[in-house]
């Protein structure tokens, strides 16, 4: 069943299931001959081989009982007490936490007697684990009674890291999110009712699936409101029923229609297996759709135009569909384009664990496609777009304005869908600087206004009906445009992370406190907090709005998030309201008493057990048994314990998991012609785009089990060598943060040398970063990202790159998996190392490393310099004042090394210029450096046309010693390369603009790789 059961989230990608590293239905085929090679190796007295075989045995399959046998044997033999003790305790744990049927007592009694004998304490954890839990169980289902879902889900989490093994806790979380309100509920595709196809193992389904391959013996159901057919499997039956009989409820509400229960005019739900059918079977489907209202029956398929989308695109796609038969109900004789741009409204919902729906979201793959048309201009006709006489839609390059879309007279096609989207999207949430909609109420009755027929003037009608709202800034659509579009490219940037948008909502909630509207301000809060992460402040005062509402159980919870918060941040003593809050807590939670004192009865006895273990040298015990007890920072000295512990041993409980079981790609979404399973590497052939061969078009490869919480992710990857000895691949990395099918992030590796951090948004790419790294044609790189709060750290072949900091940890957690562009890419020992979402293990384990890549600069690639100070310069000064870097510190510093001679092939003084200009107000400190071969002379004439008015202008001293400190020479980096180095005298980007040879920089040629760091730099555009 487990089998099974984990398939299916892998496919489903499901958000609710699985915070951890994704367990193989069965161990790799590779770990019995590794543990008889581990066992040979032993034998033969090859301590240290047994060691790491068994070290890539436990990665594939962690909990495997002979392993953990097997590694604290090898670990005896090597006089390794400390890990022999640690493999025992983790080998009796899990043993005992499985269902008898599963348990060999025998072996147990055996290597128990090992336990005792190697730790007479072994006895003392075990006995204060289980009286603890015991004691939180029932503190737990306490809160449960009284209602307290929060409450519970803390203490349950706790459980948890104490006792993973603990069955009946993951039990009641699922219970909660299934039952509880919208505080507790997460998205889950199931909608809370579980697996539907729970019971049948994968050769049952698989079996019971092929009797219904064909759509003449596909799969049917009925519920009340709908049928349903498809051939593309039982779970899809099941799983499209449960969320449609949600969205049902849903429409409802939305439209307005038959609230009070009551059947809808039942419609069928046809789902084909594949495009190809759907273009086949369906009724007469036009050929860029990926799905359609028939007025008696929606209409889709799996797998999307390219094949490879995953279940929850489709899903957005069966959203949309359903809502037109809401609109032929509620609105029949609305234009076409108010039809489409309603149901594309719906693209944004999601199903949640409580069966509920999570509404008026943003659907990347419409947003990002229009803000990007709007920043191309307005389109002059509706004929720009037209299809050609091939019946092919051209790629848009500008947006349409408001009054063409309004007008409604252009032949529908995919280029109108963001752009009507857009449009509704808007209406329905513009807000004023006061926080209140201002044409929600006006769209709805524009809604309602077409009775029949269409009005003489569209134009007209529209501004009469949506333009006189009460709060509206403009009387014509004209007017509206500039808005329209500045409220779109605002959201994109919020979307990606360039801008927050959380000061303005924090003002549309102090808006509405003064107007006495508590529960709107509540709303601005908590969407907020989707923008500035758990910002102490934004937290403090959510928890006091809620205090004030009477929502005791939530204000109590959130002011538990505020304590941990500061204690994260080291600020737990410098702020009095960390002392504040606990009182509050009490005030709030009359179980916090009780609760505490389960702590501190753990902290006494659990602290003093430890510390027996690490004067018995047996620190890795110590620290697991620190780790548990400091889950969620519940108790700080067991806390403060585990971080100087680590700290000064060096050891970390950190177990590596490999995501790929080694055999198929089972469980992984993408491209089965692009990528193939072959045994223990995956590898990847991407082909080019036929219509633009130079095009860079990026495979995915997913693996779609979410992270909420920290988590490092690595792969060895190759980019090999073609017959003549150039580079068969374009690029190959890891994908991130995946939210859908465009919505994540990448680090990737060029063959050129280069590395990018990018976003994908809505099939746009955004690059963060862009650096040049070392790279050899045709060998084996390690590339590897740790994800902690909301920090991105990169390693290339074990040495740091450099960090990045998002706008919030959700922007950076999701579904993860491999980025390959067109050509060939290998991948092998692709490893997962997740954390639960109350363990600070990772944010403790960055500190540790971060202390030390910035005391020891061998653990950098050579030339990385973000995150930390830059060396010192060594010139000759040219024009003004000489100065030093530290001695600029308090402001901000462009850093460029350029030269007369790089400017002829890659013109950028006139974008120095512009960054100068951009940066003056925030006095900004710009230093021009030359290589030594530069003579004054060459400076001053190279200087005519543009003369970087400004800047402090110098020549590298003549051994080079600056460019040398710098890395700008042969093998790292070339010219030209900008450094920003902010008022801590930290950098902040390092790289080239990337600006094209022989062209240079022009305003119209789009941002620039420099462009978007700039303005965080000098506190533009935020």
């Amino acid at each position: 069943m487990l089998a099974h059961t984990l398939t299916a989230l892998l496919a489903l990608g499901n958000l609710a299931a699985v915070a951890a590293a994704p367990q193989d239905p069965e161990p790799s085929p590779a770990v019995p001959a590794l543990l008889a090679e581990a066992r040979g190796a032993l034998e033969a007295g090859e301590l240290e081989r047994a060691r790491k075989v068994l070290q890539r045995a436990l990665e594939r399959d962690p909990l495997n009982l002979d392993g953990l046998a097997l590694s604290s044997e090898v670990a005896r033999a090597a006089e390794d007490l400390d890990r022999a003790v640690h493999d025992l305790h983790i080998w009796v744990e899990t043993h005992d936490g499985r269902p008898r049927t599963y348990q060999d007592r025998k072996q147990r009694t055996a290597l128990g007697k090992t336990l005792e004998e190697l730790d007479p304490e072994a006895e003392s954890w075990s006995k204060l684990q289980t009286r603890y839990v015991r004691g939180l169980a029932s503190l737990a289902k306490e809160y449960q009674r009284r209602k307290d879902l929060l409450g519970a889900l803390d203490v349950w989490a706790h459980v948890m890291q104490v006792d993973p093994t603990y069955a009946a806790a993951p039990k009641a979380i699922a219970e909660i999110r299934r039952t509880g309100g919208a505080e507790v509920a997460i998205e889950d595709i199931f909608a809370g009712a579980g697996d539907p196809t729970e019971g049948l193992s994968d050769a049952e389904l698989k079996e019971v699936d092929a009797r219904h391959a064909e759509w003449d013996k596909a799969w049917t159901k009925e519920t009340d409101n709908y049928r349903y057919k498809t051939d593309a499997g039982k779970l899809v039956l099941e799983t499209s029923s449960i969320a449609m009989e949600q969205m049902n409820r849903f429409y409802r509400r939305f439209f307005r229609f038959m609230e009070d229960g009551g059947k809808t005019p039942q419609i069928e739900i046809r789902i084909f297996k594949n495009r190809d059918e759907y273009l086949e079977l369906g009724s007469n489907p036009v050929e860029w759709s990926g799905g359609q209202f028939t007025g008696s029956a929606v209409e889709t398929y799996v797998g999307g135009v390219s094949g490879n989308d995953g279940i929850r695109s489709m899903y957005q796609t069966l959203f949309h569909e359903a809502a037109h038969q809401f609109v032929s109900l509620t609105g029949p004789f609305v234009p076409g384009w108010l039809n489409e741009a309603h149901a594309s409204f719906f693209e944004g919902c999601t199903i949640l664990s409580n069966g509920s729906v999570r509404w008026n979201q943003v659907p990347p793959g419409r947003l990002f496609p229009l803000a990007q048309r709007m920043e191309g201009g307005w389109m002059t006709s509706a004929g720009e777009v037209a299809a050609g006489g091939d019946g092919e839609f051209p790629e848009p390059t500008r947006a349409p304005p408001f009054a063409m879309v309004v007008r409604g007279d252009y032949a529908w096609g995919p280029p109108w869908y963001a752009p009507t989207w857009g449009v509704v999207y808007f209406l329905y949430n513009y807000r004023d600087d006061e926080g209140r909609t201002v044409w929600r109420d006006a769209l709805h009755e524009y809604y309602t206004s077409f009775k029949r027929g269409r009005p003489e003037d569209p134009i007209l009608h529209f501004e009469e009906t949506v333009l006189t709202a009460k709060l509206s800034p403009v009387k014509t659509l004209a007017e509206l445009d500039p808005i329209w579009k500045a409220w779109i490219l605002e959201l994109r940037d919020r979307m990606t992370g360039k801008s927050d948008g959380g000061s303005q909502l924090l003002k549309w909630a102090d808006a509405a406190l003064e107007r006495g509207e508590q529960e709107l301000a509540l709303e601005f809060l908590l969407e907020a907090r989707d923008s500035l992460g758990a910002d102490p402040d934004l937290l403090w005062k959510t928890a006091e709005l809620l205090q004030d509402l009477g929502e005791k159980s939530r204000a109590a919870a959130t002011y538990r998030e505020f304590r941990r918060e500061l204690e994260l941040r080291g600020l737990s003593g410098e702020d009095p309201r960390h002392d504040e809050s606990l009182k509050r807590i009490e005030r709030l939670d009359p179980l916090v008493v009780r609760y505490r004192n389960l702590k501190k009865e753990l902290a006494d006895d659990g602290l003093a057990l430890a510390k027996g273990y690490e004067g018995r040298e047996l620190v890795t015990m110590a620290l697991e048994i620190a780790r548990r007890m400091s889950a969620s920072f519940s108790i700080p000295a067991a806390l403060d314990y585990y971080i100087e512990l680590a700290e000064r041993t060096g050891k970390s409980l950190a177990r590596w998991r490999v995501a790929y079981d080694e055999r198929s790609l089972d469980g992984w979404s993408g491209n089965a012609d692009s990528y193939q399973a072959y045994g223990a590497t995956i590898r990847a052939d991407v082909p080019p785009d036929p219509s633009d061969p130079k095009k860079v078009l990026t495979q995915m490869l997913i693996c779609d089990v979410p992270f909420d919480a920290d988590y490092s992710l690595e792969s060895e990857l190759q980019i090999p060598l073609a017959d003549g000895g150039e580079p068969a691949g374009n690029l190959a990395g890891l994908c991130f943060g995946r939210k859908g099918d465009q919505d994540h992030h990448a680090v990737l590796l060029f063959p050129q040398g280069y590395l990018d951090i990018a976003t994908n948004r809505g099939g746009t790419w955004q690059i963060r970063d862009h650096r040049s790294v070392p790279f050899s044609h045709g060998a084996w790189h390690k590339l590897r990202i740790d994800v902690t709060g909301k920090s991105l750290d990169v390693y290339l072949d074990d040495l740091y790159v450099r960090s990045l900091e998002f706008r919030s940890a959700d922007v950076i957690r999701g579904g993860f998996g491999l980025a390959t562009g067109p050509g060939r890419a290998l991948y092998r020992n692709i490893r997962i190392l997740a954390r639960d979402p109350h363990d600070p293990a990772a944010r403790i384990e960055r500190q540790l490393a971060m202390k030390k890549v910035l005391a020891d600069a061998s653990l950098r690639q050579e030339g990385a310099f973000a995150g930390f100070e830059p060396p010192e310069l060594a010139v000759e000064w040219q024009r003004g004042e000489p100065t030093t870097l530290a001695a600029l510190r308090g402001r901000p510093v462009l850093l460029a090394f350029w030269t007369p001679a790089a400017e002829k092939v890659i013109p950028c003084a006139a974008y120095l210029e512009n960054l100068i200009e951009r940066g003056a107000d925030a006095e900004l400190q710009t230093i021009v450096v030359c290589d030594a071969g530069t003579s004054p002379a060459q400076l001053q004439a190279a200087l005519a046309g543009h003369p970087l008015e400004g800047a402090r202008l110098a020549i590298d001293e003549r051994r080079g010693t600056t460019y040398d400190r710098f890395y700008v020479k042969p093998g790292f980096h070339g010219l030209p390369r900008f450094l920003l180095i902010d008022r801590a005298g930290r950098v902040r980007f390092e790289g080239d603009p990337g600006l094209t040879a022989g062209e240079g920089w022009s305003p119209e040629a789009g941002p620039t790789y420099v462009d978007e760091p700039f303005d965080e730099l000098v506190g533009r555009g935020r």
